[in-house]
C-alpha cells in the first residue's frame, strides 16, 4: 500500500468489516477488494528483479488490481449474474468512471498551468479560476 514500509517476511494483512451477525455481502465485497491489495503488495515485494524497485508503482496500479478482485466477488461465491446485459453495463460503467476521472485530471492539469502562469494569485482568484476551468472542461467534454 502506498506510503507503507514493507520488509520481506512481513505478512500482508487483510482488513474488512464483520458485523456481530457475521460477514455480510458488503463486508465480503470489501474483503475481495482488500485481497487485491494484499496480492499486489506480495507481488510488488517479492516478484521483482531488484529489491530497491519494490512497492506499488502508483495508486492507480494498486487500485486497479484491487478492483479486478472486487469485480469477481460473486464469481468467487459461485453465483452467476443473471442480468443478460451485465457485460454491456460493466463496459458502460467503466467508460463513465474513466470519463469522470479524466475530467478531474484535466481540471487538475489546467489549474496547475494557471497557477504557474499566475504565481501571485490570491485564494479568491484561484477559486474563481478553478470554477471557470471546471466549467470549461465540463462544457468541452
Amino acid at each position: 500500500m502506498p506510503g507503507v514500509q514493507q520488509m520481506k517476511g512481513d505478512k500482508a494483512r487483510l482488513r474488512t468489516r464483520v458485523t456481530d451477525d457475521g460477514m455480510d455481502y458488503k463486508g465480503f465485497n470489501i474483503a475481495m477488494h482488500e485481497l487485491g491489495h494484499c496480492v499486489e503488495q506480495t507481488i510488488t515485494l517479492y516478484d521483482i528483479d531488484q529489491y530497491m524497485l519494490n512497492g506499488v508503482p502508483n495508486t492507480a496500479f494498486t487500485e486497479a488490481l484491487a478492483f479486478v478482485f472486487q469485480e469477481r466477488d460473486l464469481q468467487v461465491l459461485g453465483i452467476k449474474n443473471p442480468n443478460p446485459l451485465h457485460r454491456e453495463m460493466m463496459a458502460l460503467d467503466i467508460f463513465w468512471g474513466c470519463y469522470e476521472i479524466m475530467g478531474v485530471s484535466l481540471v487538475d492539469m489546467n489549474v496547475w498551468k494557471w497557477l504557474y502562469a499566475h504565481p501571485d494569485a490570491s485564494k479568491a482568484e484561484l477559486k474563481n479560476a478553478v470554477i471557470r476551468i471546471s466549467k470549461d472542461i465540463w462544457n468541452k467534454y
